[in-house]
């Protein structure tokens, strides 16, 4: 699959991504209008190295341990700081029922661990210290800036409690160490010449001791406040144009991917089973050619000695059994969505139906992208040259029936195979359209008409049908069309689609073409026989008998028969 089929998916699903759009963002906004307005307040605190320039401050204060990365973000969620916050709320003068309102709201976000009431915005790099902001939400102005300003006073007593840790845990020990020397004071004897350096231990401890107790009163903290929070002027929430773009952006994305996965999960063609019920008959399967690097698969030869030599000579007696053995048979060749091989099963096919002795005329009408001459002439190899240096009388007579365009006339193949290019063909018609007007339909199966008068195949390499469906209407003023797929990468649903626009326009579908099979049955004879008088013999007797039993007769018809029999 290529980028143009995935935007053709898109496209072809603009309607339901459009309703889902529209649906969901309009839901999202009307939805987000009618939220409560929220409102939310915000206070700054620094954290450093706890360094002092001045050495009296230095040994004056105590400083406390560095706060580490993460901390302040866990301590504000934590069970100590929001029961300290919703203590300090019943406090507060908010009206009660904010109160229950918030408190109710810190204890669901606790134990779910899902907090929208607090947020913290931490330094990019918070090793070295930086910046928190702390942000409250609330119902009202003040009640966001109250909260606002009741976390930031809980997160500093917990800061102040941590930072003295260390100091309380030191004066216990401290303390348990004088304990324990004053009662060996207490028990040692006074004549004993341990008891002054009892004495003087106690002493030391005693001392150190009452330095931590005064250290404990002037601890410093890690998290001093930067600024403090202001009242809030603007909700923040809700904001109905924001919900509804971002809902409509997801659902989008969401119905586009939905739709790709569909396309990439459709059922696929694989074989002739997969065909049945649509009703035409699998006319031929072609394998895949193998390609030789730096060299284009040359694919006259392959239809002539290669891996399609057999298929295509039983697609042209299939074909021209479909096609009722009219003469001229005017057959549409086209593929579902591009890619199948439409144009090189054409020339292949024309190049065969010319061996075999049958007058073809190749007309292009794939107007953007003309392959024909480039198929007859892969690059670096020269097209067939004409027998003898020039061409057949009735070669000839075949190009003197051509009208002059202003780009020549047909173009010489291969024996009995002429082209007419896709700017020959638009050429032609605006010259008819120019001088006799009606539409280009018309204008077309004039041209046929005149063109056809020295040939017994006209091959139209169409565009496929499953982009340019006016193909459909010219099938219709031919004797059909037949459809290429690929093994594998055409749809089940796009061919349905092809079938059933053909139908609407009244054009037969004289059966598919598998190309790129896995395993081609290509010794099978295709069920389109079974229609034909004397079903049950060999292939080529009973085109022979279907096109004798008709009484119709066409130039050396008969004898090119004799010849399929033969071999």
């Amino acid at each position: 699959m290529d980028l143009r089929d995935l935007l053709r998916v898109l496209r072809r699903s603009a309607p339901a991504i459009l309703a889902a759009t529209l649906l969901v963002g309009g839901g999202a906004y009307a939805w987000a209008a009618r939220q409560p307005a929220m409102y939310s307040a915000s206070a700054s605190l620094m954290t450093g190295n706890n360094t002092y320039a001045n050495a009296l401050v230095a040994d004056t204060l105590a400083a406390p341990p560095v706060l580490p990365p993460g901390a302040l973000e866990q301590a504000i969620r934590s069970q100590k700081v929001v029961s300290d916050v919703i203590a300090r709320l019943k406090r507060s003068s908010l009206p009660d029922s904010y109160v229950r309102k918030i408190a109710s709201d810190l204890e669901a976000e606790l134990t779910e661990g899902q907090f929208k009431r607090f947020s913290v915005r931490a330094p990019v790099e918070s090793e070295n210290g930086g910046v928190y902001e702390i942000r409250g939400l609330a119902e009202t102005p003040d009640a966001a800036r109250i909260l606002t300003s009741f976390g930031v006073a809980a997160v500093l007593a917990w800061d102040q409690a941590r930072a003295r840790q260390d100091v309380i845990r030191a004066q216990n020990i401290l303390q348990q160490q004088y304990d324990a020397v004053s009662a060996q004071v207490a028990a040692t004897p006074r004549n004993s010449p341990e008891l002054e350096r009892l004495r003087q231990s106690q002493a030391e401890v005693r001392q150190a001791l009452t330095h931590m107790i005064s250290l404990r009163s002037s601890v410093g903290d890690s998290l001093s406040i930067v600024s403090a929070p202001v009242t809030p002027r603007d909700p923040v929430e809700p904001n109905p144009p924001r919900s509804g773009l971002i809902a409509a952006v997801l659902a989008a994305l969401l119905t586009g991917s939905l739709a790709l996965l569909r396309h990439l999960t459709r059922p696929l063609i694989y074989s002739p089973h997969d065909l049945q019920g649509l009703g035409p008959p699998v006319l031929a399967q072609l394998p895949s050619l193998k390609f030789r690097r730096g060299r284009p698969v040359n694919i006259i030869q392959a239809g002539r000695t290669g891996g399609w030599s057999k298929g295509i000579s039983f697609l042209g007696l299939n074909l021209l059994a479909a096609a009722n053995h009219r003469s001229p048979a005017r057959i549409v060749v086209s593929g579902i969505s591009g890619g199948e091989g439409a144009s090189s099963v054409t020339a292949a096919l024309a190049d065969s139906l010319g061996k075999r002795g049958y007058r073809v005329l190749v007309l292009e009408t794939e107007w953007q992208q003309p392959s024909q001459l480039a198929i007859f002439s892969p690059a670096g190899e020269s097209r067939p040259a004409q027998a003898d240096g020039g061409a057949s009388p009735a070669e000839a007579q075949a190009q003197d029936a051509v009208p002059e365009t202003p780009n020549g006339r047909v173009v010489h193949l291969s024996p009995n195979v002429d082209l007419l290019s896709a700017e020959q063909v638009a050429s032609a018609l605006q010259q008819r359209r120019q001088t006799e007007g009606g539409t280009v339909n018309l204008s077309f199966q004039a041209l046929m008409t005149h063109w056809s008068h020295h040939y017994d195949v006209l091959l139209i390499d169409a565009p496929p049908l499953g982009r340019v469906p006016d193909g459909a209407a010219l099938a219709a003023r031919c004797d059909g069309v037949m459809l290429v797929v690929q093994s594998g990468q055409t749809a089940f649903e796009a061919v349905s689609d092809v079938v059933q626009n053909a139908a609407l326009a009244h054009a037969p579908v004289l059966g598919f073409v598998i190309n790129h099979a896995a395993v081609p049955r290509l010794a099978t004879v295709p069920s389109v026989t079974s229609a034909l008088p004397g079903g049950g013999l060999p292939h080529a007797e009973a085109v022979a008998g279907a096109y004798e039993g008709q009484g119709r007769t066409s130039v050396a018809l008969p004898s090119r028969l004799d010849t399929l029999k033969r071999e």
